[in-house]
């Protein structure tokens, strides 16, 4: 950065050669102004302080009082005095910078030189006190009083601007007036007051770099608008990172035009409303972060992105590679829970920008590995839209990067949502062709689909679900039950036209598992079967049974749905629940009528022992239904034949089972 040096000498200068002939006023009320301070300058340097004379005389300060302090814990004043022990002269409209130093300081001093190796002084002081020394971390007021008359006062706080200063500086940094409040009034109000970071870069007394503008005309920045309602939009969550990585937010910027996050606010908690108080009763309180950065300022370009990380300068990679991703904030205060459903708003000042669900659970199961951010969906970046859970998706399985711990994670932080998209089924692809509730001999309970279609289709974070109606016909919340393909770590295709056996916990072909949570366990079947759990039929009572996919899009649909009841339906234990082959579409396997009990002569080999634990159907086959006669009873396999029937099939063998024993009867006469 070029230094502006021409205005920088000649006025202190002018202080040092000033004639003694001039006419010289003693400053009256008013009619000098603290215009610059530095409070905490580099180990070793010099504290210093800028004036300008606003009077339109010469001033001199010759016998003026220098002093600051504050009140400490007890309400007593306690502080520093300096008395001005020479002349000092302040040419009209001129600014003089007094700066501290110790009797082995030269006279004047340096105050910014214009290079860090201090050949050329570009600003010295116009006075050198002594006992003055500011304070870091309490506020402070800093007084030029002279014959009793207190010419100005102001206050300084430089906890409230220190994180102000750029980090080229550390805390090396000035407080100055701004350019309009030059007067002794307006000094008075710590919001007139700024870091001035447009400022060139100097290097103090030290030889440290200092952002100032000693001698100089002052700056301060002005903060761009903060967002309105819709500009900033949550885009992008990592709720629940691998061990020893920590949270991370993304928030994309809407609007036509740049606007400012900086100062505003995030807060996460369970309401939806931002604005809820929460009572003792409810037993929990606002997560909150203020984001305070540099000048207040994180600059939001039109569809730029903000990336704000917990405890952590850096989203991927810690700085060592030039592809490493850095955060624009660091925060503290909140923590996004990944076991229940939360809301995470953005607040600034009295405006709600955007709120965005904070909902693990529901797309967790699309990672199983739990590596994953949840993004939203880039055609639905905006406030309504991201509102929606289903806007939101996992990204897909090649958008990886390593995080600050050297861990991979899928994610797309600093670029617009990517969604996991595969090779889903779309309505009716896949249907329900067989189900058997109530197996014997201890075998699994199990389903069948068939691929309708000449495609390979992926049913990898699809679920399976159950549920039963209420009083109303309306979803009984308390009986929903699912299961996510996939979560247990077991991805699931089907080839074009295929049939394929779902098996709940253990393998159809071979012996049970020794362990109850085989599924869990991520097992395979040599036969092919897949395995699932948490949901059963029950065999006894209607029950809705659903295929449910994602569409590719961050929502899902219903790929397949049927209702049954294997109880008034006459479905005996043992037999399974067949589609006729001639009705295999997702219309027709609606109705009770395209199905049917499976008959005795589809015995299953494999999973019946001949003696009277025997099972009927056809997995992995689309065979026709059957009607035949029940088994005669012998003891071989009569397992099933001597079950009570029940309902219209049961009725029908009965009926038929009459006949034919009236024309046995009939034969014998």
């Amino acid at each position: 950065m070029a230094l502006r040096t021409s205005l920088a000498l000649l006025p202190t200068l002018a202080l040092l050669i000033a004639p003694a002939a001039w006419a010289q006023e003693v400053p009256g009320e008013g009619d000098l102004v603290i215009t610059e301070i530095v409070p905490a300058p580099s180990s070793g340097s010099r504290e210093w302080f800028e004036i300008q004379n606003v009077s339109g005389d010469d001033l001199e300060l010759e016998g003026c009082s220098l002093a600051e302090g504050h009140y400490n814990g007890d309400k007593e004043w306690t502080g520093n005095d300096h008395t001005v022990d020479g002349s000092l002269v302040v040419p009209a409209g001129q600014r003089a910078v007094l700066m501290y130093g110790t009797s082995s300081d030269s006279d004047p001093l340096c105050v910014a030189w214009s290079d860090k190796a201090q050949t050329t002084c570009v600003v010295e002081s116009a006075y050198r006190y002594r006992s003055l020394g500011f304070n870091n971390s309490d506020a402070e007021t800093l007084s030029i009083t002279c014959d009793g008359v207190v010419v100005d006062e102001a206050p300084f706080d430089w906890a409230q601007f220190s994180g102000d200063c750029p980090d080229e500086a550390g805390a090396n940094c000035s407080v100055n007036l701004d350019p309009g409040s030059i007067d002794a009034a307006s000094n008075d109000l710590l919001d007139a007051w700024c870091v001035p970071w447009q400022a060139d870069l100097t290097w103090d007394h030290n030889g440290s770099p200092s952002f100032g503008t000693p001698g100089q005309d002052n700056l301060c920045f002005e903060v761009e608008p903060w967002c309105e309602p819709g500009d900033a939009v949550i885009s992008e969550l990592m709720i629940a990172p691998p061990d020893g990585y920590d949270e991370w937010i993304e928030i994309y910027g809407a609007s036509a035009a740049t606007c400012n996050i900086g100062a505003c606010q995030l807060r996460a908690g369970p309401s939806a409303d931002w604005t809820y108080e929460p009572t003792e009763a409810d037993d929990w309180d606002w997560d909150v972060v203020d984001i305070e950065v540099n000048f207040d300022r994180l600059l939001l370009e039109p569809g730029g992105y903000a990336l704000l990380a917990r405890s952590d300068e850096w989203i991927t990679g810690d700085g060592t590679s030039e592809t490493d991703i850095p955060a624009d904030f660091s925060y503290s205060g909140i923590s996004l829970p990944n076991s229940d459903a939360e809301w995470l708003h953005l607040v600034c000042g009295d405006a709600l920008i955007d709120s965005a669900p904070i909902d693990w659970p529901t797309l967790s199961g699309f990672c199983p590995d739990g590596n994953c951010s949840v993004n939203l969906a880039a055609d639905a970046q905006d406030a309504a839209s991201n509102d929606d859970i289903t806007s939101w998706c996992t990204p897909p399985t090649d958008s990886t990067f390593t995080n600050p711990s050297g861990e991979i994670i899928r994610a797309t932080p600093g670029s617009a949502g990517a969604c996991l998209e595969l090779r889903w089924p779309a309505q009716g692809e896949i249907i329900f062709t067989e189900l058997i509730a109530s197996p014997q001999g201890g075998i699994s309970e199990f389903m069948e689909l068939l691929n309708t279609t000449g495609n390979e289709l992926d049913l990898s974070f699809c679920e399976l679900r159950k549920h039963r109606l209420d009083e109303l016909g309306e979803v009984d919340p308390d009986s929903l039950k699912s299961y996510l393909i996939g979560e247990d770590g077991v991805a699931l295709t089907m080839g074009a036209n295929a049939l394929q056996i779902l098996a709940y916990k253990d393998c159809l072909y071979s012996s049970p598992g020794d362990s109850a949570d085989t599924a869990a366990e991520g097992a395979t079947c040599d036969q092919g079967e897949y395995l699932y759990s948490t949901i059963q039929i029950s065999g006894d009572e209607e029950e809705h049974i659903s295929l449910v996919c994602p569409d590719g899009s961050g929502s899902e649909l219903v790929v397949d749905a049927i209702a049954l009841n294997f109880s008034v339906e006459g479905v005996r234990d043992g037999h399974s629940m067949m589609l006729d082959p001639a009705k295999a579409n997702a219309t027709d396997n609606d109705s009770a009528y395209s199905w049917c009990e499976a008959a005795f002569s589809q015995k299953i080999l494999e999973l019946s022992d001949d003696i009277e634990d025997c099972n009927y159907g056809t997995p992995g086959s689309l065979d026709p239904c059957l009607v035949d006669t029940p088994e005669p009873l012998q003891p071989i396999c009569r397992c099933s034949s001597q079950q009570r029937p029940a309902g219209f099939l049961g009725l029908a063998l009965l009926t038929l089972g009459a006949v034919l024993a009236g024309r046995r009867r009939g034969d014998h006469r």
